[in-house]
């Protein structure tokens, strides 16, 4: 059995058709919209409502806890709820922030 190569130069065919506008303008429209943020950004293109992938361990004192169970509680939402309805926004904001002071360029 012939081994295949695993990266092979396109032939000619393949490279014109790759250079042809119409299958450019095709390309681009299936692209990705921007969201309006930054392009610069990290986030630029994520879409602010998908499904959460990600988790991280959040340390906090007694005192912390204790604020977040009665907000959580007094809100009818979870402690996660809770926290991501307060910390999205603030770091929404800060983001945009820091972001609109970098230097261009």
């Amino acid at each position: 059995m012939a081994r295949q190569r695993r990266f092979q130069l396109p032939d000619e065919t393949a490279t014109a058709a790759a250079a042809d506008p119409g299958h450019v303008a095709t390309f681009v429209q299936g692209a990705p919209r921007q969201t309006g943020e930054n392009p610069g950004t990290p986030w630029a293109g994520l879409d602010p409502k998908a499904k959460p992938t990600s988790g991280i361990n959040l340390r906090l004192n007694e005192y912390q806890i204790t604020l977040l169970r009665y907000v959580a509680e007094h809100g009818g939402l979870s402690q996660q709820q809770t926290t991501k309805r307060i910390l999205i926004p603030a770091l929404e904001a800060r983001a945009r922030e820091i972001a609109d002071n970098q230097p261009s360029g």
